[in-house]
């Protein structure tokens, strides 16, 4: 799991590195989806604070139960950073 982390992409890194700090948590790591050298990371609540951004990371608002509540993509990488929506 340690791996994959270390592997995400910087961007993605500093804002996942907030989350925790603010006492969000990792509920899932995984790779190899939506493209096969994807990294994919799920948090457990919803993101603490709104991030600045820069191409090539994307925030989208998702609001899909059956999937996640918003979501930074770095496009260059096809690596995700996704929130849950609170319990």
């Amino acid at each position: 799991m340690s791996e994959l982390l270390e592997k995400l992409s910087q961007p993605l890194k500093q804002i996942l590195q907030s989350e925790l700090q603010a006492g969000n948590t990792i509920r899932e790591i995984s790779s190899g989806w939506p493209e096969p050298q994807s990294i994919f990371v799920l948090l457990e609540s919803p993101f603490t604070s709104e991030y600045q951004i820069t191409h090539p990371i994307e925030f989208r608002e998702i609001n899909d139960r059956h999937y996640w509540k918003a979501e930074y993509l770095d496009a260059a990488y096809k690596h995700l950073l996704v929130c849950g929506f609170e319990k």
